[in-house]
């Protein structure tokens, strides 16, 4: 059995549940009542600002940056391209990799 929670805000949580199994003679039921902390993630960019250095007006740099994740399990994320989508100009200015 994997019971899984993903809390939608840091801080303290808890909640009962029922854990039950029907059966035609015996019913087995048992409450559960979790409590836990939740932090964020310890996740970042490796670089807090990017400078671009000089350039002409219209002209275009390249800089990486890289995502850093010290916690001790892989998190699973993505970025969602259509944010950039402001400007028609920049539609494709964002690559993502692996």
């Amino acid at each position: 059995m994997i019971f899984e929670y993903t809390p939608n805000l840091p801080g303290k949580h808890e909640g009962n549940y029922i854990f039950e199994i029907p059966h035609r003679t015996i019913k087995i039921r048992e409450f559960f009542l979790l409590k836990g902390l939740v932090k964020d993630p310890n996740i970042f960019f490796d670089v807090g600002k990017i400078n671009f250095g000089p350039l002409l007006l219209g002209g275009r740099g390249r800089e990486k940056v890289n995502l850093k994740n010290l916690e001790h399990i892989p998190f699973f994320f993505k970025f969602d391209k259509s944010s950039i989508f402001g400007n028609p100009e920049y539609a494709n200015s964002l690559s993502v990799e692996p």
